[in-house]
């Protein structure tokens, strides 16, 4: 009886301690851009013997396609690309928010701040989840479904994305009187689904 009462307080501390640290990253706008950073360069140096392994067939397949390759396209270099489509993620959405805000005739100056900093929050947050999905469904390469398996969790995270958007586009524009939530979050899902063809489109040519 005294080891099941030991084990439900540590459980229960545990759990306190997990809400307390998901609560303090979601209420710093940087937090998960930091940790991803710091998780990412961490990677690279106990896998660097991998990496530079990896490098090198990354060098020439490049090479061998484009005749040259980039700095940024090798680790531990590849964050830099990652930095650089946030800035444009970043930036196509103030875009498409300063222009719903001025068809809405809004003049409050803390929305656009605010949603820029959430949008940050959940950029990088699905990074995250991202580079630690991969690494760990990376631990199953050799099985016959791992395509299956990664595919299946980057379809379910990009699902996650635009949902976490919608919802966080419409609690920001809740303060909106003559605003309809559900177009809000409409808006929301808008975003990143337009963003994902855009890069997709331009990729692909």
């Amino acid at each position: 009886m005294k080891n099941l009462l030991f084990l439900q307080s540590r459980f229960q501390r545990i759990t306190n301690v997990s809400i307390s640290i998901w609560k303090l990253l979601w209420s710093k706008g940087w937090s998960f851009f930091l940790l991803y950073t710091i998780l990412y360069f961490i990677h690279c140096f106990t896998s660097w013997d991998k990496l530079k392994l990896a490098n090198i067939q990354i060098e020439l397949e490049m090479v061998s396609r484009y005749g040259s390759v980039s700095f940024w396209q090798l680790y531990p270099f590849q964050i830099v690309s990652i930095y650089y489509l946030y800035l444009l993620y970043l930036c196509f959405s103030i875009v498409l928010v300063f222009l719903y805000l001025k068809f809405r005739s809004s003049k409050e100056p803390n929305k656009l701040f605010q949603l820029t900093k959430k949008m940050t929050q959940s950029f990088f947050f699905l990074i995250l989840c991202l580079f630690i999905g991969n690494l760990s469904i990376g631990l199953i390469q050799e099985s016959y479904y791992y395509s299956l398996y990664l595919f299946g969790f980057w379809i379910v995270l990009f699902l996650l994305f635009i949902k976490v958007n919608g919802s966080m586009f419409s609690q920001s524009m809740y303060f909106v009187s003559d605003t309809n939530p559900k177009f809000t979050k409409s808006f929301g899902y808008f975003i990143p689904i337009v963003w994902s063809a855009m890069m997709f489109w331009i990729v692909s040519v």
